[in-house]
């Protein structure tokens, strides 16, 4: 049987990155856009070392030239004014080209039909949620400890290695992962057809940070640009490493920017490569009893999650997980853009998700 695959950090990649605090928003803007589709030696007249040249001056991809005035970049590049604006011209029209207006009707067709869905165990969760994990979207949970977070995305990874695509599961916290549980899973329902080979881990020792869990999702971008089929990313927990950075609330412009910059790239490969991202969220108890009282009619918990009103507004679909007795659980659905608000029960014990014990 083979065997899941470990995702190493890049330690040329490490040494590039920057802390947040010294990016600027062109080179947050160009990490996310892929260097050969927006290289800027396409633009016509220009070779190797006037590219180097442009890089050097802040110009990393076309979308930098495209966007600048042809009198800035004259005097940046030492260049007349109408070869500047003949590289600005020449940018836009090859951005613009990657780039299209669609009508509703084809866009809705479009996204349809290349849109794959991952289930879980509970058909009462997958109704809840229109029929399931889609990809293309950011689904996240919350809830207390032992709520089900974690199984919820070991059935996903079970259901989209059947399929056979590829999964990465991110582990932020030691011995979270377990390939034995999946297996466990998968053979309680009968499911033979895995390939775990498919599976990729990003441990837990390579992730001591927010930073270095950034740097996964480039590992995986780049895991991607490969032409890697990978379709469901879990990562458990998102917001964990978010608590030990910034536990002052002085610091929380600092924690709100750094989540700025994780799902700028989330987003960005959500919807360049159709992925599902799965994402558990730690809770914390608010501190006056109001707060838990608006807390219970918002997330059907009283509970919130870890990240404030940024990490939110970033997630698609949000769940608030609950265990109310032995084995059984609720999920609600909170909030989405197209989905009723709506609480379901479910099972959790040795085979997984159920709708009742069998």
């Amino acid at each position: 049987m083979s065997e899941p695959k470990q995702i190493k950090l890049d330690k040329e990649l490490l040494k590039k990155e920057k802390h947040i605090d010294s990016k600027t928003p062109e080179e947050m803007n160009n990490e996310v856009t892929s260097e050969q589709e927006y290289d800027v030696t396409q633009l016509t007249g220009v070779g190797p070392k006037t590219a180097e040249k442009l890089r050097e001056k802040g110009y990393l991809t076309l979308i930098d030239v495209a966007t600048t005035r042809a009198d800035e970049l004259s005097a940046v590049m030492g260049i007349g004014y109408a070869q500047a604006k003949v590289w600005i011209d020449d940018a836009l029209d090859k951005v613009s080209a990657k780039m299209k207006l669609q009508n509703a009707t084809d866009y809705t067709k479009e996204k349809n039909d290349k849109t794959t869905i991952f289930n879980t165990g509970s058909e009462n969760l997958n109704k809840l949620l229109d029929g399931g994990f889609k990809t293309g979207t950011i689904y996240g949970t919350v809830g207390r400890f032992a709520t089900g977070k974690t199984q919820i995305g070991f059935e996903l990874v079970v259901d989209c290695l059947s399929k056979g695509y590829s999964s990465v599961f991110i582990e932020t916290e030691p011995d979270t992962f377990h390939l034995e549980r999946l297996q466990e899973i998968a053979n309680s329902k009968g499911i033979k057809n895995v390939d775990w080979s498919k599976l990729y881990v990003c441990p837990a020792d390579q992730i001591p940070t927010a930073k270095a869990q950034y740097l996964q999702y480039k590992i995986i971008q780049k895991t991607l640009e490969r032409g890697e089929n990978i379709k469901l990313i879990v990562v458990d927990s998102f917001n964990a490493k978010f608590r030990a950075g910034w536990s002052r609330t002085e610091l929380l412009p600092l924690r709100t920017r750094e989540l700025g910059e994780h799902f700028t790239l989330i987003e960005f490969l959500t919807a360049k490569y159709n992925l599902c991202w799965y994402l558990t969220c730690q809770a914390i108890a608010p501190p006056r009893p109001d707060q838990g009282l608006q807390a219970k009619v918002k997330f059907g918990q009283e509970w919130y999650p870890v990240g404030g009103d940024f990490l939110l507004h970033s997630v698609n679909v949000w769940l608030g997980l609950n265990q109310v007795k032995t084995e059984l659980w609720t999920a609600t659905l909170f909030d989405s853009s197209y989905i009723d608000r709506g609480t379901v029960e479910f099972v959790l014990c040795k085979k997984g998700l159920m709708d009742s014990v069998k």
